[in-house]
This record gives C-alpha cells, structure tokens and sequence, in this order.
C-alpha cells in the first residue's frame, strides 16, 4: 500500500500473475496508494488486480501449475 512498495524494478524481476492488495474500505492512511494502483495497473491490467476494501475476501487457489481467485463480491 506505500508508494515504495512495489517499484517498477521489482515488479520486473518477480513478473506476477496477479496482485492482492489488503486494505480496508475508507481507512485513515488512504491505502492502496495510487501510486501503488496505477503501477501495478499497468503491469497486471485490471483483471489481474484484487482489492480486499472493493472486492471483499480474496481466495488464492493453486495445484502448482494452475492458479485460481475467487472473490466475496464482484467490483466492475
């Protein structure tokens, strides 16, 4: 959620598949920042984007090969 917390050279070098931002809706620190959002954004699409404050519990499923997400409430 820190502006820091996801610079472009590491989102390079760990080239993730999605990403999962815990933060609650209307918290006082004004997290994810959006800085961190239009990042990652860019980098993932918004598909590939997961907000706990937007999309509720966030559900990581994987077989080792295949990876599934599953959320509480569908956000547009």
């Amino acid at each position: 959620g820190m502006r820091s917390s996801t610079i472009p050279a590491f989102l390079g070098q760990v080239s993730p598949a999605v990403a999962v931002i815990s933060a609650g809706s209307g918290n006082q620190f004004g997290h994810p920042h959006p800085e961190v959002a239009n990042r990652l954004e860019e980098a993932l699409g918004l598909e590939g984007i997961f907000r706990t404050d937007r999309q509720g519990i966030v559900e990581l499923i994987t077989d080792g090969t295949d990876l599934w997400v599953s959320t509480e409430k569908d956000y547009p």
